[in-house]
């Protein structure tokens, strides 16, 4: 049976043939902590429709905008435009979008950036550090007969942040299952 030796760093147990403590990463041959480095890994969720309706939608709007160009009727004209506009901010539902990005950095640390945008420009952005979180409660409500969905993380204060609100529940338990997959956090019904 090998003698048992500690890591001069931590103090921990190690077998005498070790080579690197797995508690606290020094290494014993070079005398020197190594840096935890792991591939930086991300998911996403969003509410966009895909790329091409929104290329479409995009190419019929600057058919319009064009068309009401070339009429000499300015009524008419004002109009058509009105209508692209609207096509364009259809191509996302009704100009406002959200995107939920699960990150792990380099160091293996997972995080939860939530952004907004509406027409296209940024208005919100907001990073969780999943490791000040020991929860995410989830809930369900009926209004005039639709689903509606909420997901909130718990911090370990106590205090609540809603980082989701819809009515796609297949959206709600992937990203359930991705945050108890990889921050460890406890699901919870509320």
């Amino acid at each position: 049976m090998a003698r048992v030796r500690k890591c001069p760093s931590c103090k921990t147990p190690l077998d005498e043939d070790a080579v690197l403590c797995v508690d606290c990463g020094y290494h014993l041959e070079k005398k020197k902590h190594l840096k935890t480095v792991s591939k930086r890994v991300e998911l996403f969720w969003d509410n966009r429709l895909p790329l091409a309706v929104q290329i479409g939608i995009g190419v019929v709007a600057v058919a319009v905008i064009v068309g009401a160009i070339l009429l000499k009727d300015l009524e008419m004209a004002a109009r058509l435009i009105i209508i692209a506009i609207t096509l364009v901010l259809g191509a996302t539902p009704l100009g406002f979008v959200w995107r939920l990005t699960l990150v792990k950095d380099r160091k293996g640390r997972p995080f939860l950036r939530k952004k907004y945008w509406f027409c296209f420009l940024p208005i919100y952005s907001r990073d969780y550090n999943l490791q000040n979180y020991n929860a995410v409660l989830m809930d369900y409500h009926e209004v005039e007969d639709h689903e509606y969905f909420i997901m909130q993380l718990r911090h370990k204060d106590g205090s609540l942040f809603t980082i989701y609100r819809g009515g796609d529940e297949k959206t709600m338990h992937s990203l359930a299952d991705a945050l108890k997959d990889w921050a460890d956090l406890a699901l919870e019904r509320k």
